[in-house]
C-alpha cells in the first residue's frame, strides 16, 4: 500500500511539473502575458528559400469562408500577387492592433496587395469576428481558419504561426516566394519594407 500511495505521488508530482511547462511555454514566464507585444523587436523572418520555381504550398488550397460575404475562397486564389496573411484572435490586442497597420498601409497604397486575416480560436466564431470587423471599420478577407490549416502552418513555419501575441504575419509574393514575421507588432512602415522586398514576378 505504501509502494503504491509513493507510486501515485511520483505520477502526480509529473503530471504537475508537465502541467507547469506546459503553462511557461504558452503563456510566458511570470509577469508576461500572451497578448502583450514583444518589446525585443522585429524576430528574425522565417523563410521558405525559393529554387528555381516555387510550388504552391498545399495549405494554399483549403476552403475558407469570407465571415462578411459568405464567399468561398483559398488563399492560393490570390497567388500572383502580393498576399499579407495574419493569423489571429479577436480577444488579443496586440493582434487587433497588427490588423489597424496592415489595413492603414493598405488603404494608404491604394489596395497594393490582398490582406486576409485568419481566426485560429476554435472557441471564437463568425458572429464574434463580424462584430469584430464593425466595430473597428476593418476591410479585408476574414475567415475562421479550420484546424487543417493551423496545423499547417504551425508544421511548415513553427508553433510562431499559432501564436497570436507574436502578430505572426505572412507574407507572400507574386513569385511564390514567402516569408513568416513574428516578434510582436509591426508598423505599417515596417510591413511596407518587407513588402518592397518582394521580388519583381507577376502581379509586381
Amino acid at each position: 500500500m505504501e509502494t503504491d500511495r509513493v507510486r501515485l505521488l511520483l505520477i502526480g508530482l509529473f503530471v504537475l511539473a508537465a502541467l507547469i511547462v506546459v503553462v511557461y511555454v504558452v503563456i510566458g514566464p511570470p509577469g508576461g502575458s500572451a497578448c502583450q507585444p514583444s518589446t525585443a523587436g522585429i524576430s528574425a523572418p522565417v523563410q521558405n528559400q525559393a529554387q528555381e520555381s516555387v510550388r504552391p504550398a498545399p495549405w494554399g488550397k483549403v476552403p475558407l469562408v469570407d465571415v462578411m460575404s459568405g464567399e468561398s475562397f483559398t488563399i492560393s486564389d490570390f497567388y500572383g500577387r502580393k498576399v499579407v496573411v495574419l493569423t489571429f484572435t479577436v480577444s488579443c490586442p496586440v493582434c487587433t492592433a497588427q490588423q489597424r497597420e496592415i489595413i492603414a498601409l493598405n488603404r494608404s497604397s491604394g489596395g497594393d496587395f490582398v490582406f486576409i486575416a485568419l481566426d485560429i480560436d476554435p472557441n471564437e466564431e463568425s458572429g464574434t469576428v463580424r462584430d469584430h470587423i464593425r466595430e473597428n471599420n476593418f476591410t479585408g478577407r476574414y475567415a475562421i481558419a479550420p484546424i487543417s490549416l493551423t496545423s499547417a502552418l504551425i508544421r511548415e513555419y513553427g508553433i510562431g504561426a499559432a501564436t497570436p501575441a507574436a502578430a505572426p504575419t505572412l507574407i507572400i509574393c507574386p513569385g511564390g516566394e514567402n516569408q513568416m514575421y513574428e516578434g510582436g507588432l509591426k508598423s505599417a512602415a515596417r510591413l511596407k519594407l518587407l513588402l518592397s522586398r518582394c521580388p519583381d514576378g507577376p502581379g509586381s
